[in-house]
């Protein structure tokens, strides 16, 4: 079993700029993430790692990101103050960790939940969708103009 955050990439590379009333702020810093972002071809990856799991047999989970940084994987506390930069302190259960790390266990956990409750289901067949269709570059000319011509 694989579990990955479901990140929405698009939404993460939205523009800084605002508009002439409301001007954004740290606009340089926003396009330098935003430039890393699309040079880690984060959804490439995430596709990638989904052919390769189906090759082996696993299944993949998309989990819901929210409050994976902040949330406790030890007692399940959330709060904004229990991240400090990289370093993660429960402020309830005093549980130290780095936040990477702590937000990684949490993924998994969130992960094994999926499982569980898809094995409790009956384990159900699940469809992927299907992949989107190149379309086809039309000819340099029109169908009616063939057909004349023979």
């Amino acid at each position: 079993m694989v579990a990955l955050e479901d990140l929405k990439l698009a939404n993460m590379m939205a523009s800084a700029s605002g508009s002439l009333e409301a001007p954004g702020t740290n606009v340089a810093a926003k396009a330098a993430l935003n430039r890393k972002l699309a040079e880690a071809a984060l959804g490439r990856l995430r596709h990638w790692i989904c052919v390769k799991a189906e090759e082996a047999g696993r299944r993949v989970w998309a989990v819901l990101s929210r409050n994976t940084s902040r949330r406790c994987a030890a007692c399940g506390y959330v709060a904004k103050e229990n991240r400090d930069g990289p370093r993660f302190v429960c402020g309830n259960c005093r549980h130290t960790n780095h936040a990477d790390i702590n937000a990684a266990e949490n993924i998994a956990s969130l992960g094994h939940d999926c499982e569980t409750t898809w094995a409790q289901a009956g384990k159900p067949l699940m469809v992927r969708p299907k992949p989107r269709l190149r379309r086809k570059k039309a000819d340099s000319q029109p169908a009616a103009a063939t057909a004349s011509a023979a």
